[in-house]
């Protein structure tokens, strides 16, 4: 399909509920059964415990919590998440879920500023909402393949990222530099761009240099 018909039709009828929603609910239920599948999967569902444990040795180096803290907080992770108990596995779903959605809000707010302050041009706040819509149907289907790639590589990190050429190091910068690189990320901006470009009559490369140097700028704090 072409981005640029689907927003010249929206631009044309106006944002409507399902423009949004319907995507928006996508995601949060199609990342839902990534977390219920991570956490009953044991070679991934150890890892987020791994994660976890490393977590916490950071902060006790660096005297955010005392060891005898750290020790309660590993043997609840590894009691809870380390046993895939149902009580983890609806926490971590509700906490997905929570964050995803909160995150598409703030995420439609920083495309309308784009496209209004950025761009000049005539985007109002639903016009920033069906962008970022349009571009969960992409997460969406990026989360699906992430996890068909997690369960096939027992790999927690799966997904078609340049960090798979390695192995999955958090504390490493090439590490997380290469797994940002993430194809669906990119074809995700893309679309964002070519949104913003048709709501602002900004066509080209101007609003790509906006949402991809945003999105740079916040991979790399």
């Amino acid at each position: 399909y072409k981005p640029s018909k689907v927003f010249e039709s929206i631009m044309t009828s106006g944002v409507k509920f399902v423009d949004w929603f319907a995507p928006l609910a996508f995601m949060i239920i199609i990342a839902g059964v990534t977390s219920y599948v991570q956490l009953k999967t044991p070679a991934l569902r150890m890892q987020i415990v791994q994660q976890r444990e490393m977590a916490v040795e950071r902060a006790e180096k660096e005297g955010k919590i005392t060891a005898e803290e750290g020790n309660q907080q590993e043997e609840m992770a590894e009691k809870n998440v380390g046993t895939g108990a149902t009580s983890a596995v609806v926490l971590r779903i509700f906490a997905v879920s929570v964050v995803l959605f909160l995150a598409f809000f703030v995420m439609s707010f920083v495309w309308y500023f784009v496209g209004k302050l950025g761009l000049n041009g005539p985007v109002d706040y639903p016009k920033g909402i069906a962008v970022a819509g349009l571009s969960s149907w992409i997460t969406g289907v990026g989360f699906i393949v992430a996890i068909f790639i997690s369960v096939l590589t027992s790999r927690l990190d799966g997904g078609l990222h340049l960090g798979m050429l390695m192995a999955m190091r958090p504390d490493s910068l090439t590490y997380l530099i290469l797994s940002k690189l993430n194809l669906f990320m990119i074809w995700s901006l893309v679309v964002v761009s070519i949104g913003l470009g048709v709501f602002s009559g900004k066509k080209g490369f101007r609003a790509a240099i906006w949402v991809f140097g945003i999105s740079i700028l916040w991979q790399a704090i």
